[in-house]
């Protein structure tokens, strides 16, 4: 099991050595990605079969150029177990990002793979909080089944 919460930063602040490693070390290293994009993927190798992850992490690799290589990752490597989307909702104090839970088990995903997607609002937050069991996501607002990552885009 890893479960993580791993540093937000931007390519720009990178210095062009350990850039040009971890272009060269990491599949998920693509476009100007942030470097949580490479702790996921290192996290995934980790993972034995079977394995669970769970991080908090922005969600800009969502629907961002740079997060194409890490989303084949994920759809060729694990089961989504749930993508829990907080959007623009403060879920750190002090701090302006973007963050989304990754519920992920590693195995080789079928042909029905599919993505358990919450869009978090402001009116569900509470009954967010109220969640004992993963299954009791599927019956909150704003819940939806995605077949891959380009359904989740907007709205």
């Amino acid at each position: 099991m890893v479960i993580g919460n791993p540093p937000y930063i931007p390519f720009q602040e990178r210095d062009p050595h350990s850039s040009q490693y971890f272009s060269y070390s990491y599949l998920s290293a693509f476009r100007t990605y942030d470097l949580y994009v490479l702790f996921i993927e290192k996290s995934l190798s980790l993972l034995a079969q079977r394995g669970y992850f769970g991080f908090i992490n922005p969600n800009k690799f969502i629907t961002s150029q740079y997060g194409q290589k890490l989303k084949l990752l994920i759809q060729k490597q694990t089961k989504v177990r749930a993508l829990i989307d907080f959007q623009d909702i403060s879920v750190f104090k002090n701090a302006i990002n973007y963050p989304c839970i990754m519920l992920l088990e590693k195995r080789i995903a079928d042909n029905d793979s599919f993505i358990p997607y919450l869009r978090m609002s402001e009116e569900n937050i509470k009954m967010f909080e109220g969640i004992s069991h993963i299954s009791e996501l599927y019956s909150l607002p704003n819940f939806r089944i995605a077949r891959d990552y380009s359904e989740l885009g907007s709205g």
